[in-house]
């Protein structure tokens, strides 16, 4: 009981409540319900849902199996990260420009090197040091964060090339993006901010131009073939991007003009283009 008459508890579900008064003592049940936060930023995984408040207090909720959610907690449980993000049955946080993920880790998500740990439960800091990280974005079995000067970064399952690392190998720590095929000698790429799919990627450079790789069976690359990359291919759009977004086999963007673009799987109408081809 808190000292202006309110019943104060940690965790939900039933709990029970002892009052006394001299020799006399009674004793209730209460239904204990957390107290929903006010989000301003809120990121989806498969089953389960993290969000943040505007001060960056971080919570999760949804499915635990695989320790996704919180520190061996299924219910809302408050977290000090910067940045969050979800994947399939993974999540990752932003700390002080640190990495720290936690859940599902069996194609390397985690990012923490080791191999075939399954899952973790507690938040644990991503190998390497890699200076100070600004971007964090999760995929479905992947991750990817952007350095201060805008490298990119990337781990976990690789089957399409989605890591961006030249391989299809799967990386249990982070590995840099490669520049595209047949560009000058030494040239890099910087990034403005990343968007992980399901088995592809895609980030806007800092001269707002728009890069993906790895699964392109449906087109969802943008760059007019249906040819996986390894490495980073430009979006054949010429347009000033400022927001991207990839989903599991489609990706849409938003260009300087304020103009949205789609492209990719359409078979549920996802591209809003009228069409469901």
């Amino acid at each position: 009981m808190s000292p202006s008459g309110w019943v104060v508890a940690v965790g939900a579900g039933t709990t029970q409540l002892l009052a006394r008064a001299g020799a006399l003592e009674a004793r209730a049940a209460l239904s204990v319900i957390p107290v929903a936060p006010t989000l301003s930023t809120v990121s989806a995984g498969a089953e389960h849902t993290c969000g943040a408040t505007s001060d960056g207090t971080v919570y999760c909720w949804g499915r635990n199996d695989r320790g996704q959610v919180a520190p061996g907690l299924a219910a809302l449980q408050p977290l000090p990260f910067d940045m969050i993000a979800a994947g399939a049955e993974h999540t990752c946080g932003l700390l002080g420009g640190r990495a720290f993920c936690w859940g599902d880790d069996a194609s390397g998500q985690t990012g923490t090197g080791t191999l075939d740990r399954g899952f973790i439960t507690q938040p644990t800091e991503v190998e390497g040091d890699h200076g100070y990280l600004t971007f964090l974005t999760a995929g479905t079995h992947h991750t990817c964060v952007l350095t201060r000067i805008g490298a990119a970064l990337c781990w976990g399952a690789n089957d399409q090339g989605q890591l961006g690392d030249g391989s299809k190998q799967s990386r249990h720590a982070p590995r840099p993006v490669r520049p595209p095929m047949g560009g000058a000698r030494g040239a890099t790429l910087t990034f403005e901010m990343l968007s992980a799919g399901e088995t592809h990627t895609c980030g806007i450079t800092q001269t707002q131009r728009l890069y993906c790789w790895g699964d392109n069976r449906l087109g969802q690359l943008g760059d007019g073939t249906n040819v996986g990359r390894v490495v980073p291919v430009r979006v054949s759009v010429d347009e000033a991007f400022t927001w991207v977004s990839a989903g599991r086999a489609h990706t849409c963007a938003v260009s300087a003009s304020g103009k949205t673009w789609c492209w990719g799987a359409n078979g549920g109408g996802q591209l809003g283009d009228g069409t469901s081809t």
